[in-house]
């Protein structure tokens, strides 16, 4: 496929003026099921034949048992092929426990090593690759691999894996790394090559033109109509996860330990039945990090309960007060919500100039606001419009903060919370509002 030949491209890249290969760290982020594994086997055994000296090729995986799995299960896919003459005997691969090697008639030898410490030590390294890489939770095999290469200029550690969940610590942090060291300068120079395929944070997930853009399969060994058939299962958030790990590989944070909520909790509350009825109170909320911006209403549920949703998304501000002003003014609506102390509400100057109302929630009250949501998705009183995929992604990363009054904690969380934030700011605003519009004088008999 394209996308394997391209990564053999940069992978085996050869500076003319020394005769090494460019890329000293090569890591691979893609979908499952794209030819991941075929990539890696074909790397392996072009690296020890296209030598002229024998080359030693370590394989790890989640752990000793899965990497001989995999190994084994390699070697015996090239003695079925061609390459099969090629192997320093007939007997290959040594399946001796403790002792299991492939040995090519060239001398190179590949061989599987466990995740203990000490394994693999005191070896001279020419390749050294590792798979499925999420299940990883330190980099114990760069600490093995990575020493065993000094003396052999052109060797190359080969890391590929799709993306994993909250526990995925290893893989995580280099993936965030080198996403953010190509933010910073796409034509940096060094010796880490990073290949990502993966679905944009803009990208529509149940967009056929989203999945022929991001899925470098689609068409020659997946169909669309399999991905349309896996999307079109994707009714509850922990099966959209799935989906999008799976098909955009873009990490399930719904795992994180100490989340607030049991799934089935949050999926109680999609109705696609239920609306807003009456008044439509929002709410603005943005990222820490002033990335994106989420606009949060809420009201009277048609179903009971309140009814609570994104009313739009995107990144950075420059939006915000142009579309607010637009869409308050069409549905007749004057206040907008924010919280004390948040990105938020730094824009209050700049929302008021555009003639809209703005009421700050003090943080005692966010407080409030956020364990009155909590009580309404746990007791069933908050219903909401399935397919909202930011909304299910932050309610399922959602922890609190500390202390004896709590509140969602944006630092702690495993996801990005502005849009649970912004319905839980909307749903308190119209609590505020019901209470300011209602008649005292009708409560005395």
């Amino acid at each position: 496929m394209p996308w394997q030949q391209y990564f053999y491209d940069v992978f085996g890249e050869v500076d003319p003026k020394t005769g090494i290969r460019v890329y000293r760290e090569c890591a691979v982020s893609a979908m499952r099921q794209v030819g991941k594994t075929t990539g890696v086997r074909v790397a392996k055994a072009h690296r020890a034949l296209d030598t002229t000296t024998p080359q030693l090729i370590q394989f790890a995986a989640q752990d000793g048992i899965e990497a001989k799995k995999k190994w084994l299960a390699h070697a015996k896919l090239i003695k079925k092929s061609p390459l099969a003459d090629r192997l320093l005997s007939l007997d290959e691969p040594v399946t001796s426990n403790g002792k299991e090697a492939l040995n090519w008639a060239n001398g190179s030898v590949e061989f599987p090593i466990s995740s203990k410490p000490d394994s693999g030590h005191g070896d001279t390294l020419h390749l050294g690759v590792v798979t499925e890489a999420w299940s990883l939770q330190d980099d114990r095999y760069e600490n093995t691999m990575l020493p065993a290469m000094n003396i052999v200029p052109d060797a190359q550690l080969l890391i590929e894996s799709t993306e994993g969940t909250a526990q995925s610590l290893y893989w995580n942090a280099r993936v965030d790394e080198q996403r953010a060291r190509y933010e910073a300068d796409p034509h940096a120079p060094g010796r880490t090559m990073f290949l990502d395929w993966s679905f944009g944070p803009d990208d529509d997930p149940g967009d056929p033109e989203t999945w022929l853009r991001r899925i470098p399969s689609l068409g020659y060994t997946l169909r669309l109509e399999e991905v349309q058939y896996a999307y079109d299962r994707a009714t509850t958030p922990a099966k959209m996860r799935q989906f999008l790990r799976g098909f955009g590989n873009i990490r399930d944070l719904g795992a994180a330990e100490g989340t607030m909520f049991e799934e089935s909790e949050w999926e109680d509350g999609a109705d696609p039945e239920s609306r807003i009825i009456g008044d439509i109170t929002f709410a603005l909320e943005i990222s820490p990090d002033r990335s994106f911006s989420t606009v949060g209403v809420a009201g009277t549920g048609s179903t009971g309960g309140f009814h609570v949703g994104i009313a739009q998304r995107h990144r950075g501000t420059y939006w915000v007060i142009e579309y607010l002003v637009r869409k308050m003014a069409e549905l007749n609506a004057t206040t907008i919500y924010v919280a004390a102390g948040s990105p938020a509400a730094l824009m209050v100057p700049d929302l008021e100039r555009a003639g809209l109302t703005v009421v700050v929630i003090p943080r005692n009250e966010v407080a409030a606001a956020c364990g009155g949501i909590y009580d309404d998705i746990r007791e069933h009183n908050l219903h909401y419009t399935p397919g909202q995929t930011d909304l299910d992604l932050a309610v399922s990363g959602a922890v609190w903060t500390g202390g004896d009054v709590r509140t969602f904690s944006r630092g702690s969380s495993s996801v990005d919370i502005s849009p649970l934030y912004a319905v839980t700011l909307a749903r308190y605003g119209s609590i505020l509002a019901r209470q300011e519009n209602s008649d005292i004088l009708s409560t005395i008999a």
